[in-house]
This record gives C-alpha cells, structure tokens and sequence, in this order.
C-alpha cells in the first residue's frame, strides 16, 4: 500500500453438507487484522470486495457473483455452488477486492488484489 500496511485474513467454510443435486452454501470472512499507517493524512485503510468465482475442476462449472459493500472492518459473504457429480471435487475461490486510504472527509482508492485459495470437498450423491 502506498501510505503504510494492512493485513487481512480469509476464512471460508461451508455452512451446508455437500450433496449432489442440492445447493451447498459457503461462508467466506476477510477480517482486518492489522493495520500501519505512515502517512499523516491517512487515517486507516478499508476494504471493499468487487467480485468473488468459484470454480469446480471436476466438470469446470463456474458460479460467479459480485457485491459493493464498503467495510472497513470486515465483510462476511455467503455463496452459493451446486455440484452436479459425485466425486472428489476441488473449488477455487478467486476473490477480488479493494484497498482504500481512509482519510478525515472520505477515502482514495490505493491497490485492487485478486487471491486464489483452494478447497477440496469429497461428495456423496444424495438419497
């Protein structure tokens, strides 16, 4: 970042059992853990997500979504994926987001980043 440091973790968990033919619902958290600042006008540093993928390497389907919100703590998104196979499948989540300098009356753009985390999920076919 351009007036100092922000570091900032992802957590993502499913919150329903992965079944085939039923939506599996994920829970993804980025939370601001710490923060430096080292210019004297900047006050903190927010965060904004733009876009979220997931993708499935087993059959290549996609589900892609997009939010605005403008946080500067914490953003929290549920998304949504339906598996059409059984098999062991591995997601990828592509987030993209943000970085903003917070300043006394509003805020400047700084840094937009994409991350990449993987999950494998094993799945059953539903009864």
């Amino acid at each position: 970042m351009s007036y100092g440091r922000a570091y900032v973790a992802f957590s993502i968990a499913n919150q329903s059992y992965p079944r085939t033919g039923l939506q599996t619902y994920y829970n993804l958290t980025i939370s601001n853990l710490n923060q430096s600042v080292t210019g004297s006008f900047v006050k903190g540093f927010g965060l904004r997500v733009t876009a979220i993928t997931m993708q499935d390497n087993y059959d290549g389907s996609t589900s892609a979504w997009g939010i605005g919100d403008s946080l500067t703590d914490a953003v929290q998104v549920t998304g949504v994926f339906n598996f059409q196979t059984s098999a062991l499948h591995k997601l990828r989540i592509t987030v993209t987001y943000q970085l903003y300098d917070l300043l006394p009356l509003g805020s400047i753009p700084d840094k937009t980043r994409n991350d990449s985390f993987n999950i494998t999920q094993t799945l059953a076919s539903s009864c």
